[in-house]
């Protein structure tokens, strides 16, 4: 089957900082801190392209999913998660050219407002076995995964939002605090809340 111009392009962007280190490979010190530049390249491309493709391949071995996977919703989220990758990368590899490993604010600004719009699409998934916040008791029953989502729509907003003041953080423990607090929110709080409205779904049947 032909691909469509959009996964051309999709994929295309994918090989952007492949190319980008080849042409800034001889500004990148041989070592910076004891690290080979070549683990660097490694260390930059795997995560993203397994993540990527992950992404795309995971909806042919779940039906749900891949209804899912036809939506406005899962394609926002497919490029929001390659362009995320595609920023980090060239944040790193610029940072190397000038002998630093990291800028993490500017990284976490980024991740931060990947939370954000991944947060504003959290009600719209449904339930199924590959994408979401899945937990014990969001895939045993969908009106927990439904509630859990629309909470963590909210809290992941919220969460990425304290992500992006980290880089306004004075100092290590602020900037330690709020990553504290923007995982409660992310993680904890609807890992919770999943447990507990499906412990009050239970007691509701139970007496009825």
């Amino acid at each position: 089957m032909k691909p469509k111009p959009s996964e051309v392009l999709y994929w295309g962007l994918a090989t952007l900082p492949i190319a980008a280190f080849v042409l800034l490979y001889n500004r990148i010190p041989d070592t910076v801190y004891s690290t080979p530049r070549l683990n660097i390249l490694i260390g930059l491309q795997i995560p993203g392209l397994l993540a990527i493709t992950i992404v795309n391949i995971l909806p042919r071995y779940d039906i749900k999913y891949m209804t899912f996977s036809e939506s406005r919703s899962f394609r926002l989220l497919s490029w929001l998660i390659q362009i995320t990758f595609i920023l980090c990368q060239f944040i790193v590899m610029l940072s190397v050219t000038k002998g630093v490993v990291v800028m993490p604010n500017a990284i976490f600004s980024v991740i931060g407002l990947l939370i954000v719009i991944t947060g504003s699409q959290l009600p719209k998934i449904k339930q199924n076995d590959t994408i979401g916040f899945k937990s014990t008791w969001t895939l045993k029953d969908e009106r927990v995964w439904q509630k859990t989502h629309e909470l963590a729509g909210v809290t992941w907003i919220v969460g990425g939002l304290l992500l992006i003041t980290m880089m306004f953080a004075s100092n290590i423990v602020i900037f330690l605090g709020l990553m504290s607090i923007s995982i409660s929110f992310i993680v904890v709080i609807p890992f919770v809340y999943s447990y507990s409205y499906y412990k009050k779904l239970r007691r509701y049947t139970i007496n009825n």
